[in-house]
């Protein structure tokens, strides 16, 4: 299963929440999306979720990505990167999470 969520505390949503905003990505408002009834950031939050709530489930693999790279300035998107690689948790836009069932063997 591919979990992808926003980035609760993600640089820029953090930047808007300063600013007395709440961003449409976070909140998922656009037409035709759910709202998120639950929010979770990079760190551990859905990792405690997941273990806690469905302990069939095991996390494989989480990945920290932009929502579109090719949004940012060519001199800009090397710096998001490695913000990416070395502070996921404030610079992931998205946290992608892959899980697999673990079926027991009788």
């Amino acid at each position: 299963m591919l979990v992808t969520l926003p980035n609760a505390v993600q640089l820029g949503f953090r930047w808007a929440f300063l600013r007395g905003q709440l961003s449409h990505d976070l909140l998922h408002t656009n037409d035709g999306e759910g709202l998120h009834i639950r929010f979770f950031n990079y760190a551990n939050d859905f990792d405690r979720f997941v273990t806690e709530a469905a302990p069939e489930l095991r996390l494989i693999e989480k990945i920290p990505t932009l929502k579109n790279p090719q949004a940012y300035r060519r001199l800009v998107r090397p710096l998001l990167q490695a913000g990416l690689r070395l502070w996921p948790n404030l610079f992931a836009e998205y946290d992608n999470y892959i899980l697999v069932k673990v079926v027991p063997i009788t």
